[in-house]
């Protein structure tokens, strides 16, 4: 067992009607999420990390849970279109909450049971912090080209419609790079100078804003923008 891994979460039996349950994905990123996020508040680069929360970034969890960063993104949307899970990402890291961490993790036991998480949770409290903090250092990207990180942003752009195709009209993407990606004189592109950019939503402003300015093409049958 890992430094840090000690101590112990709760699992409620009602959790098999979870209507997850039988999705072995989003079990399996639900599970690993539910043990390795912070139990109680850290800080990470001057911000306030909660618990329930974990900084992370999608290449690492996807690499943890063995799955590819494709089922790994389509998890979490599902995850979040019921509630159970919000991220907040930038271009080197991402923060994912468990909604109802704290729910899952009250105590309906006795004084004594109490007494045990509580002496194994602060045993590890120090090496918890730290390897929050490690993971979100990993998942910082190291210094690339241009070109390679406006490709790579692409592959995350494609990624994202894979998994849920009327995000954003396709004759709208390529605008959508063009703009997100276009660097400032410091070579940093648009998207990563913001402290948070979270893909998907940006996308739905974008198609929001085209959809009221008349730029979507009609398509009777084809792709019927969301409203």
């Amino acid at each position: 067992m890992k430094a840090g891994h000690e101590g112990f979460v709760r699992l409620y039996r009602s959790f098999t009607e979870w209507e997850w349950y039988t999705d072995q994905n989003c079990f399996r990123v639900f599970m690993h999420l539910l043990l390795t996020v912070n139990w109680k508040p850290a800080r990470f680069r001057g911000h306030e990390v909660p618990a329930g929360t974990r900084i992370t970034s999608m290449g690492k969890l996807a690499e943890e849970v063995g799955l590819s960063r494709l089922s790994v993104m389509r998890v979490l949307d599902k995850l979040k279109s019921t509630g159970e899970v919000t991220t907040i990402a930038n271009n080197q890291w991402t923060a994912v909450t468990l909604v109802n961490w704290e729910k899952y993790q009250s105590d309906g036991g006795g004084s004594e049971q109490r007494k045990t998480q509580r002496a194994n949770n602060e045993r590890t409290t120090a090496e918890q912090r730290a390897n929050t903090i490690e993971e979100g250092k990993k998942g910082i990207r190291e210094e690339e080209s241009i070109s390679a990180r406006r490709d790579r942003f692409r592959s995350e752009c494609q990624a994202m419609l894979d998994a849920k195709p009327d995000r954003l009209h396709r004759s709208l993407l390529d605008g959508f790079i063009a703009y997100w990606s276009e660097p400032n004189a410091k070579g940093k592109m648009r998207f990563e100078a913001e402290e948070f950019f979270y893909l998907g939503r940006r996308m739905d402003t974008w198609q929001r804003n085209a959809k009221a300015k008349g730029e979507i093409p009609k398509e009777p049958g084809v792709w019927n923008p969301r409203a």
